[in-house]
């Protein structure tokens, strides 16, 4: 697993890149708390229920090179229609797969559907600055409810990811999914 190369400030270890050392330990010898700051996950990109591409291990140090935003990750890894599948038999979008990340006991599923009627871009626009959040962000706002699949009916109301939410570490969310069984996830 190739973590890459440690974010400035963070001392190297051996499952960030560095080299197994014991000189590299913290300073007082002791597991400090940027020693767990990184998740090992599987990712595989599916198709009509068959694997399209190999299984990977990737190993995300939080907020490091290796690591994008949530809101990074869902605009170009789910909402980008112009993606490609990695596997150049299948030349399919985005959108006719899904992608799967396991860790541990754990399994989050992810598929990106075409919606029916899509929501006007200026209501949108209008209610994300309704909700006072931060605009700067360079493209649409991202909003997220939740629908029954057997009825399709819209079950909470629309949301809007906000600046904290969108810059929050992908891995680190990762992390919260996987081991915060308390948190709730809308």
């Amino acid at each position: 697993v190739d973590f890459g190369q440690p974010p400035s400030g963070r001392k190297v270890r051996p499952w960030n890149g560095g080299k197994n050392d014991p000189t590299q330990r913290s300073i007082s010898g002791k597991v400090t708390p940027l020693d767990h700051q990184a998740i090992l996950i599987t990712s595989v990109w599916m198709t009509n229920k068959t694997q399209c591409c190999p299984a990977e291990v990737k190993g995300i140090c939080y907020y490091s090179a290796q690591d994008v935003s949530l809101g990074q990750f869902l605009r170009d890894s789910c909402f980008n229609l112009s993606l490609k599948c990695q596997n150049l038999s299948c030349k399919k979008s985005v959108i006719d797969h899904s992608l799967s990340f396991i860790h541990n006991d754990g399994l989050i599923n992810i598929t990106v559907e075409r919606m029916d009627n899509p929501i006007p871009t200026s209501a949108l626009k209008q209610q994300h600055q309704q909700e006072d959040v931060d605009s700067s962000e360079p493209d649409e706002p991202i909003a997220t409810w939740t629908y029954c699949t057997k009825c399709g009916i819209v079950v909470t109301p629309l949301i809007f990811l906000s600046k904290q939410t969108w810059q929050w570490s992908f891995g680190k969310f990762l992390e919260v999914y996987f081991y915060n069984r308390d948190a709730l996830m809308n």
